[in-house]
Protein backbone atom coordinates (compact mmCIF):
# COMPACT_ATOMS: atom_id res chain seq x y z
CA UNK A 1 0.00 0.00 0.00
CA UNK A 2 1.37 3.37 -0.94
CA UNK A 3 1.08 6.44 1.25
CA UNK A 4 -1.39 7.78 -1.34
CA UNK A 5 -3.85 5.04 -0.28
CA UNK A 6 -3.41 5.84 3.40
CA UNK A 7 -5.44 8.23 5.58
CA UNK A 8 -2.25 9.08 7.48
CA UNK A 9 -0.91 11.91 5.24
CA UNK A 10 -4.22 13.77 5.53
CA UNK A 11 -4.39 13.17 9.29
CA UNK A 12 -0.99 14.82 9.72
CA UNK A 13 -1.50 17.58 7.14
CA UNK A 14 -2.04 21.25 7.92
CA UNK A 15 -5.74 20.76 7.05
CA UNK A 16 -6.22 17.42 8.83
CA UNK A 17 -7.99 16.54 12.06
CA UNK A 18 -4.86 16.95 14.19
CA UNK A 19 -4.41 20.52 12.95
CA UNK A 20 -8.09 21.18 13.61
CA UNK A 21 -8.01 19.92 17.20
CA UNK A 22 -4.51 20.64 18.54
CA UNK A 23 -3.43 24.16 19.36
CA UNK A 24 -0.13 25.16 17.75
CA UNK A 25 -0.09 22.06 15.50
CA UNK A 26 2.65 22.13 12.89
CA UNK A 27 3.07 19.60 10.14
CA UNK A 28 6.36 17.72 10.63
CA UNK A 29 7.84 15.30 8.13
CA UNK A 30 9.41 13.11 10.84
CA UNK A 31 5.99 12.56 12.44
CA UNK A 32 4.45 11.67 9.09
CA UNK A 33 7.29 9.24 8.36
CA UNK A 34 6.93 7.67 11.80
CA UNK A 35 3.14 7.37 11.42
CA UNK A 36 3.46 5.74 7.98
CA UNK A 37 6.00 3.22 9.33
CA UNK A 38 3.72 2.39 12.25
CA UNK A 39 0.71 2.08 9.94
CA UNK A 40 2.64 -0.31 7.70
CA UNK A 41 3.72 -2.43 10.66
CA UNK A 42 0.14 -2.67 11.92
CA UNK A 43 -1.29 -3.51 8.50
CA UNK A 44 1.29 -6.22 7.84
CA UNK A 45 1.02 -7.52 11.41
CA UNK A 46 4.67 -6.80 12.10
CA UNK A 47 5.95 -6.29 15.59
CA UNK A 48 7.91 -3.18 16.28
CA UNK A 49 9.64 -0.92 18.74
CA UNK A 50 9.45 2.78 17.94
CA UNK A 51 12.57 4.35 19.38
CA UNK A 52 12.61 8.13 19.33
CA UNK A 53 13.54 10.96 21.63
CA UNK A 54 11.38 12.82 24.09
CA UNK A 55 8.76 15.03 22.51
CA UNK A 56 9.00 13.62 18.97
CA UNK A 57 5.34 12.59 18.87
CA UNK A 58 5.33 8.84 19.55
CA UNK A 59 2.35 8.89 21.90
CA UNK A 60 0.43 11.44 19.82
CA UNK A 61 0.90 9.34 16.71
CA UNK A 62 -0.19 6.14 18.43
CA UNK A 63 -3.25 7.87 19.87
CA UNK A 64 -4.18 9.28 16.46
CA UNK A 65 -3.75 5.93 14.70
CA UNK A 66 -5.61 4.16 17.50
CA UNK A 67 -8.65 6.30 16.71
CA UNK A 68 -8.81 4.99 13.13
CA UNK A 69 -10.41 1.74 11.91
CA UNK A 70 -6.88 0.43 11.33
CA UNK A 71 -5.91 1.00 14.98
CA UNK A 72 -7.17 -2.22 16.49
CA UNK A 73 -4.97 -2.21 19.55
CA UNK A 74 -4.98 -0.95 23.08
CA UNK A 75 -2.49 1.79 24.00
CA UNK A 76 -1.24 1.41 27.58
CA UNK A 77 1.16 3.61 29.49
CA UNK A 78 3.96 1.47 30.93
CA UNK A 79 3.69 3.43 34.17
CA UNK A 80 0.03 2.43 34.47
CA UNK A 81 0.95 -1.19 33.70
CA UNK A 82 3.52 -1.07 36.51
CA UNK A 83 0.95 0.39 38.89
CA UNK A 84 -1.46 -2.46 38.12
CA UNK A 85 1.32 -4.93 38.82
CA UNK A 86 1.87 -3.44 42.29
CA UNK A 87 -1.86 -3.37 43.07
CA UNK A 88 -3.12 -6.67 41.65
CA UNK A 89 -0.81 -9.16 39.95
CA UNK A 90 -3.75 -11.31 38.78
CA UNK A 91 -5.26 -8.37 36.91
CA UNK A 92 -1.81 -7.46 35.58
CA UNK A 93 -1.25 -10.95 34.10
CA UNK A 94 -4.79 -11.23 32.75
CA UNK A 95 -4.74 -7.81 31.13
CA UNK A 96 -1.17 -7.45 29.87
CA UNK A 97 0.24 -10.93 29.48
CA UNK A 98 -2.39 -13.55 28.64
CA UNK A 99 -5.46 -11.54 27.60
CA UNK A 100 -7.18 -13.71 24.93
CA UNK A 101 -9.77 -11.04 24.12
CA UNK A 102 -7.37 -8.22 23.23
CA UNK A 103 -3.85 -9.53 22.72
CA UNK A 104 -2.82 -6.55 20.58
CA UNK A 105 -1.19 -4.20 23.04
CA UNK A 106 0.90 -1.13 22.42
CA UNK A 107 3.07 -0.36 25.44
CA UNK A 108 3.76 3.37 25.53
CA UNK A 109 6.84 4.99 27.10
CA UNK A 110 8.72 1.77 27.84
CA UNK A 111 11.51 2.58 30.28
CA UNK A 112 9.68 5.49 31.88
CA UNK A 113 7.84 3.28 34.38
CA UNK A 114 9.18 2.82 37.87
CA UNK A 115 10.02 -0.52 39.42
CA UNK A 116 7.30 -1.71 41.78
CA UNK A 117 6.96 -3.82 44.88
CA UNK A 118 3.95 -6.03 45.51
CA UNK A 119 2.62 -5.94 49.09
CA UNK A 120 3.58 -9.55 49.80
CA UNK A 121 7.08 -9.37 48.31
CA UNK A 122 10.27 -7.85 49.62
CA UNK A 123 11.92 -7.46 46.24
CA UNK A 124 11.29 -4.55 43.91
CA UNK A 125 10.59 -5.83 40.40
CA UNK A 126 10.36 -4.53 36.86
CA UNK A 127 6.78 -5.22 35.71
CA UNK A 128 7.51 -4.50 32.04
CA UNK A 129 10.40 -6.98 32.12
CA UNK A 130 8.00 -9.59 33.48
CA UNK A 131 5.25 -8.75 30.95
CA UNK A 132 7.51 -8.73 27.89
CA UNK A 133 9.45 -11.88 28.76
CA UNK A 134 6.18 -13.70 29.46
CA UNK A 135 4.60 -12.47 26.20
CA UNK A 136 7.71 -13.78 24.43
CA UNK A 137 7.37 -17.17 26.13
CA UNK A 138 3.68 -17.34 25.15
CA UNK A 139 4.45 -16.53 21.51
CA UNK A 140 2.61 -13.20 21.50
CA UNK A 141 5.26 -11.69 19.23
CA UNK A 142 2.93 -10.26 16.62
CA UNK A 143 0.71 -8.55 19.14
CA UNK A 144 3.34 -6.57 21.02
CA UNK A 145 4.32 -3.05 20.04
CA UNK A 146 6.35 -0.57 22.07
CA UNK A 147 7.31 3.11 22.09
CA UNK A 148 10.43 4.13 23.98
CA UNK A 149 13.06 6.82 24.41
CA UNK A 150 15.63 4.12 25.20
CA UNK A 151 18.10 2.70 22.72
CA UNK A 152 19.20 -0.94 22.79
CA UNK A 153 22.13 -0.36 25.12
CA UNK A 154 19.93 1.49 27.60
CA UNK A 155 17.32 -1.29 27.50
CA UNK A 156 20.01 -3.87 28.23
CA UNK A 157 21.44 -1.77 31.06
CA UNK A 158 18.07 -1.43 32.78
CA UNK A 159 16.37 -4.76 32.00
CA UNK A 160 19.25 -7.05 31.14
CA UNK A 161 20.57 -8.89 28.12
CA UNK A 162 17.77 -11.49 28.32
CA UNK A 163 15.03 -8.98 27.51
CA UNK A 164 17.10 -7.18 24.89
CA UNK A 165 17.70 -10.49 23.13
CA UNK A 166 13.99 -11.35 23.19
CA UNK A 167 13.06 -7.91 21.88
CA UNK A 168 15.43 -8.45 18.96
CA UNK A 169 13.46 -11.59 18.11
CA UNK A 170 10.05 -10.07 18.83
CA UNK A 171 10.31 -6.64 17.26
CA UNK A 172 11.41 -4.60 14.31
CA UNK A 173 13.03 -1.46 15.67
CA UNK A 174 12.13 1.79 13.98
CA UNK A 175 14.40 4.63 15.07
CA UNK A 176 13.47 8.23 14.46
CA UNK A 177 15.88 11.01 15.24
CA UNK A 178 14.49 14.42 15.87
CA UNK A 179 14.21 17.33 18.21
CA UNK A 180 11.81 17.67 21.12
CA UNK A 181 8.79 19.26 19.47
CA UNK A 182 7.50 20.66 22.75
CA UNK A 183 10.20 23.32 23.00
Amino acid sequence: MSSQDSPIPFMFSAQGPLAQTLDNYRQRQQQLDMALAIEQAIKTNEVLVVEAGTGTGKTAIMTAIGDTPMGRYDLHSCELVADYYAEDSTYFFNQYVTNPIQPNIFFDDFGFETAKQQPYQKAVEEPMLIALVKRHELGLFRQTRITTNLNGEMIEQRYGQRLRSRLREMCNVIIFNGNDLRV
